[in-house]
């Protein structure tokens, strides 16, 4: 998958036990100093928590990565994957238990699950080219590789977050791959091999950028091959997490079937739980007259 990402030769690693998520919890509370240049562009050392999975830890990475609003809160919702790390084990003692209990409630509310009422995440991250997707979505993973670091028998690669692309060019510039190759959908279901289910055992979230791209078709593959892959064919799109990310106002997808939005496409207008909207103008900040022209132009498309 991504360079530079640790050794995936392993078939599937040991899901992180409750004894480490709780030690990691009640021992990784120190401030480190970090700097978020490569992600946000802020060239600035800061104190930020330890990502031991807590509330606290990922609102505090927000602020200190200095994400405006909407990035924050989209940093913050997606942070609903930790969840997915927490399980319940009754042979423990009982002040590690309500450590251990409250702080998934804590993270059930910093990510809605009650106004959403679902347990899984799948969330429309949208905005213009420019306005800081793709700094969310780096820094979830820097969250999350950081975290990982800190359990025993578990290590953060490639398929822990499974980052995509509908085009090859945004996959390069995520440290992805493209959704075709990742997903397996131009592989047909007898093709799918149990080396290729395995490699699915330990993904905790999948992000699919450039999401215009897709039609009605690339949809339903999406959901019918994760369901495949992950062993859950009854669950939306495999009961994975998942966050689509791009921009409808650009140019329509150069595809038979049109534009999602124009069609019926029930994993999409029905099954999507969350939507945030980015409007910054990050990429435009040495020119921010060339960033309102586009917006502007964006506008225009989207009232067409």
């Amino acid at each position: 998958n991504a360079p530079n990402e640790e050794d995936t030769s392993l078939p599937y690693q040991l899901s992180p036990s409750y004894k480490n998520i709780i030690s990691v919890l009640l021992e990784c509370k120190s401030k480190q100093t970090r700097n978020f240049a490569d992600i946000t562009g802020v060239a600035e050392d800061t104190l930020v928590l330890e990502a031991n999975g807590s509330v606290s830890s990922i609102v505090d990475w927000a602020r200190a990565s200095k994400l405006d609003k909407n990035q924050q809160r989209a940093f913050e919702i997606t942070g609903h994957f930790m969840l997915t790390f927490f399980s319940d084990d009754a042979n423990q003692s009982e002040l590690p238990q309500r450590c251990f209990r409250k702080e998934k409630l804590y993270l059930r509310q910093l990510v809605q699950m009650k106004i959403r009422n679902c347990d899984q995440l799948i969330c429309l991250l949208h905005g213009p080219g420019g306005s800081g997707k793709t700094a969310v979505l780096d820094l979830v993973q820097a969250y999350a590789r950081e975290y990982c670091s800190y359990l025993d028998n578990f290590q953060f690669t490639a398929q822990t977050i499974v980052v995509t692309a509908m085009s090859g060019v945004a996959a390069t510039i995520l440290l992805g791959e493209t959704t075709a190759r990742a997903l397996h959908l131009n592989r047909k279901i007898d093709n799918i091999k149990p080396q290729h289910l395995e490699e699915w055992r330990n993904t905790h979230l999948v992000i699919i950028d450039e999401i215009s791209f897709a039609d009605e078709k690339d949809f339903a593959n999406i959901n019918t091959k994760l369901g495949v892959l992950c062993q859950s064919i009854n669950k939306k799109y495999g009961g994975l997490n998942i966050v689509f990310s791009g921009d409808f106002r650009q140019l329509e997808p150069v595809k038979k079937g049109g534009p999602i939005y124009k069609a019926p496409a029930p994993e999409f207008k029905d099954w999507i739980n969350c939507f945030i909207e980015l409007e910054g103008m990050h990429r435009f900040k040495e020119d921010p007259e060339w960033g309102e022209l586009l917006q502007r132009f964006q506008k225009w498309r989207s009232y067409r």
